[in-house]
């Protein structure tokens, strides 16, 4: 399996792929590398985000197609605790062949507790069913504490009949920005601005 502890520059054939996961890796410093061409059913890239940093790593061309598909396997419980992701960027695309009638389709992933993320980008094309909603980022508050969204922006597509701010509706979003002229957003403005490219 790929490991994301040995990031040398190297070209590596791997035969398959694991999700990091921040329950055993806490902390991963891409040091500028870049992650390209990750094809997977797998539920997401980065699993478990409790307690978890990951900082200045690119991740593109990431192609997800499966159930309930997405980035990070976040807001699960009591996750998200002290995770932070910062100087990270994803190109891709998920495709969620799964989910429900009036659900979300998170590009992301749920952002809980006070989780923060700051100075990241996507570039996603999202694909879910015609019924679903997308969101970009995705935010959702805990009753506690928000999750903290800052200097982020997003591009890309949202393919669904119904389409969310890339930056959801609740917790704190401050200098947030998507590309209105490739999302665009029909389900209220939501957290964040759109500008056109």
């Amino acid at each position: 399996y790929w490991n994301p502890l040995v990031i040398d520059g190297d070209t590596v054939r791997y035969w398959g792929f694991h999700p990091i996961v921040g329950r055993s890796v806490r902390e991963l410093d891409g040091k500028g590398h870049i992650v390209k061409n990750i094809f997977t059913s797998m539920l997401c890239i980065i699993g478990s985000t409790n307690c978890f940093t990951i900082k200045r790593i690119g991740f593109e061309n990431i192609n997800i197609v499966g159930v309930n598909q997405y980035l990070m396997s976040c807001g699960m419980g009591s996750n998200d605790i002290d995770f932070v992701m910062e100087e990270c960027y994803f190109t891709g695309v998920i495709v969620d062949s799964n989910c429900r009638d009036n659900e979300t389709s998170y590009g992301l992933g749920k952002l809980f507790n006070n989780a923060i993320v700051r100075n990241c980008y996507v570039d996603l094309v999202i694909k879910s069913k015609t019924d679903s909603s997308i969101t970009h980022f995705g935010c959702l508050s805990d009753i506690y504490t928000e999750a903290k969204i800052e200097n982020c922006y997003a591009t890309g597509e949202a393919i669904s009949a119904r389409i969310k701010s890339p930056f959801g509706y609740e917790g704190n979003v401050q200098s947030c920005f998507w590309d209105s002229d490739k999302i665009k957003v029909n389900q209220g403005l939501g957290k964040g601005t759109g500008l056109p490219t």
